[in-house]
């Protein structure tokens, strides 16, 4: 919601660095948790994810990751054709503090991947991902803040 951490694990080495301000998740990339990811109480089968996000340091990395995980996978372990694809069209679009929208949604061990309005992925088969899982915000090390985060199962 913004406002709090219900419906997410919230261990205790996340304290002061996910923050929940207004209505925006922050994190501010030093959690001192061993799983610094934020993750869902809740695991998901086939779902669809809509969440908004934006890097928030300096340095942000010319192909930036998708900053969520989910049944214990990342985003990057994807085929070669789809990861590429991913971090092309992020190439143009990682810069510090504008916002992009991601759009996922997994169904029978397929996904389908649109970021800021462009589709990325459609339908394709991901080999070995998991029937169900939970749902986690990343980070890669940098800060990074979330909002609208919204999964329909």
């Amino acid at each position: 919601s913004g406002v709090d951490f219900a419906g997410w694990q919230f261990p205790k080495g996340h304290d002061g660095h996910w923050v929940a301000k207004d209505w925006v998740i922050a994190y501010d990339g030093r959690s001192a948790a061993e799983d610094k990811d934020l993750w869902t109480d809740k695991a998901y089968g086939d779902f669809t994810l809509i969440l908004d996000w934006r890097w928030m340091d300096d340095a942000v990395p010319a192909v930036a990751p998708l900053p969520i995980r989910f049944g214990g996978g990342r985003i990057e372990e994807l085929p070669d054709e789809a990861r590429n694809a991913i971090g092309s069209a992020l190439i143009a679009s990682t810069t510090k503090g504008q916002w992009h929208r991601a759009i996922v949604t997994k169904r029978s061990g397929r996904l389908t991947i649109a970021v800021d309005g462009k589709n990325l992925l459609k339908d394709v088969p991901v080999p070995g991902l998991e029937r169900s899982g939970r749902i986690a915000l990343r980070h890669d090390g940098r800060s990074v803040e979330f909002a609208n985060v919204f999964v329909r199962e």
